[in-house]
């Protein structure tokens, strides 16, 4: 039954697995969904988001097939500090037997100013320029991926895609949301390369 649901989700969303530049535009996750995902979905996000700001500086959030949904949270706190704060599933939702026991594992660290603003910039960028795709194509792994951003008029906005190719430009933008998730959970401490990468690829979007 799961198999099945999960082929739905594929047909659900559709995008260009050999060139993506673009996010697809998609509206507030946590009231998108209607049909057989709706339950999931109106659970798993406030599971991820809940302890972090409803308005965050930047939000990056994985919905893997086969693994642990999970979200990165870029955000600035009482103390005017900035922080990348990470929350993943102890297990995966969707295949949990029992939901109402999934826990969820934190981790954060502290960041620059500047540091901060750069991710804020990137997905600014990419969110601005979601496009719905022209030419739409099947994927196979089924990942997806939520970049979230505090707009121009203090609400949020999200851009979506789906398994992009990893040389495409939206291929790119994952890795280094991935590579944020890494510097936040210590499995890395490269932020020079992480800045740099963020910044060739702002020059992409412009």
């Amino acid at each position: 039954m799961k198999k099945s649901i999960l082929l739905i989700l594929i047909l659900l969303f559709n995008c260009n697995l050999f060139s993506q530049s673009n996010l697809e535009p998609t509206n507030d996750l946590e009231n998108n969904y209607q049909g057989v995902l709706k339950d999931y979905f109106d659970n798993i996000f406030p599971l991820l988001f809940d302890g972090l700001s409803n308005k965050p500086l930047a939000r990056f959030t994985a919905m893997p097939s086969f693994s642990y949904e999970n979200t990165l949270s870029v955000e600035k706190d009482s103390l005017e500090e900035y922080k990348m704060i990470f929350h993943r599933c102890n297990e995966s939702y969707w295949y949990a037997e029992r939901k109402s026991k999934v826990k969820i594992i934190k981790d954060s660290i502290t960041i620059d100013s500047e540091f901060a603003q750069l991710i804020e910039k990137l997905f600014k960028k990419a969110v601005y320029n979601s496009k719905k795709p022209e030419n739409e194509m099947i994927g196979f792994d089924g990942e997806f991926y939520y970049f979230t951003i505090l707009n121009n008029n203090d609400n949020l906005s999200t851009g979506m895609c789906w398994s992009p190719n990893k040389d495409s430009r939206i291929g790119k933008l994952v890795e280094i949301g991935e590579f944020l998730i890494d510097l936040t959970t210590k499995k890395s401490n490269d932020f020079k390369i992480t800045k740099m990468r963020m910044e060739e690829l702002i020059k992409e979007f412009d």
